[in-house]
């Protein structure tokens, strides 16, 4: 906003005038930072790189001048791993990618072995799953590596949910590993071992909903973690239970509005509710058929069709590139 652009170069010209105090720069760093992910969050993947940039260059003054401070070392390790998170996905550097996630683990793993209050290892947790996430060409049908990672990933959220239980983004973040090493169990052809883990998000989800019933972000993750268990138990053929679930996803995705371009969840994450709501419909009609249910045909059109509208809302305001 222009308010907090004018905030910054106050804070700008305060940092080049008192260059010995650390609280200005660290700041104007912090406020890059949060630019960064604003941007990022609407999909404005070089605005919010170019905010990550001057971030990362006021932490590493910081850490320079205060090398012990778990708070710099925490807060570089993080931008680096959201600039890492553009270069992969948005900018398609795998090499950069890369480089900058070896440096922000380096720096958090530092921190963590300091850790006072949980921020620094929530940090390497979300790094850790990140990179677990990455697919370097070299990699391929190679898994190991990804799943120790994630492995790493959720022992540090889980150990930070029973040590605080009701911290928002502790909730929040266990259950992006639990699906993770459900997919990878699947990609292996151990179907019961990836059930095991999706139920696993399923019950943090539920926790992380219940806890924080105005959250749709949180209701989001449980319908997800749902869609997931039930195209697991699908191709176990447990049709009843699949089904189950895949109504308990449509009906919790059906009552989350889609958020719209300009509101503060952005254009990436109004895209993912509604290609998942997508993929319910379609694996809700697959299950009613395979059950040999009778009587379902008006059910299964009706199914097919919000598919349809919904692909056309999706092409219509989310169009591909942007």
């Amino acid at each position: 906003s222009e308010m907090m652009g004018q905030a910054r170069k106050e804070l700008t010209a305060l940092a080049e005038e008192f260059p010995e105090n650390l609280e200005y720069r660290d700041s104007l760093a912090r406020s890059w930072a949060s630019l960064g992910s604003q941007r990022m969050r609407e999909a404005e993947s070089r605005d919010a790189d170019e905010a990550f940039r001057k971030a990362e260059s006021y932490f590493e003054s910081l850490v320079e001048a205060d090398p012990e401070s778990v708070a710099y070392r925490t807060a570089l390790g993080r931008v680096l791993n959201d600039r890492s998170l553009l270069a992969w996905y948005s900018f398609h550097q795998p090499e950069e990618a890369r480089q900058m996630h070896q440096r922000s683990i380096s720096l958090l793993e530092q921190a963590a072995s300091s850790d006072q209050d949980g921020k620094a290892r929530l940090a390497l947790g979300h790094a850790y799953y990140r990179c677990s996430t990455y697919e370097y060409p070299e990699d391929q049908g190679n898994r190991a590596e990804q799943e120790e990672l994630v492995l790493r990933s959720y022992q540090i959220f889980e150990q930070l949910v029973s040590e605080y239980p009701d911290r928002r983004e502790h909730l929040s973040a266990i259950g992006s590993p639990c699906r993770r090493l459900g997919k990878l169990k699947r990609e292996q052809g151990n179907l019961p071992e990836a059930a095991r883990w999706y139920r696993k998000a399923m019950e943090y989800d539920r926790q992380y909903s219940t806890r924080f019933p105005s959250s749709p972000r949180a209701h989001g993750a449980l319908a997800y973690s749902f869609s997931k268990l039930a195209q697991t138990l699908e191709a176990q053929t447990k049709w009843s239970e699949a089904e189950t679930l895949y109504r308990d996803a449509m009906a919790i995705m059906e009552g989350l509005e889609l958020e719209s371009p300009q509101k503060a969840a952005g254009k990436r994450n109004s895209r993912i509710y509604a290609d998942r709501l997508c993929d319910v419909y379609y694996g809700l009609g697959n299950v009613i058929i395979a059950n040999g249910q009778t009587g379902q045909d008006r059910e299964i059109h009706e199914l097919d069709i919000k598919r349809a509208r919904l692909r056309v809302t999706i092409d219509e305001q989310f169009q591909v590139g942007e």
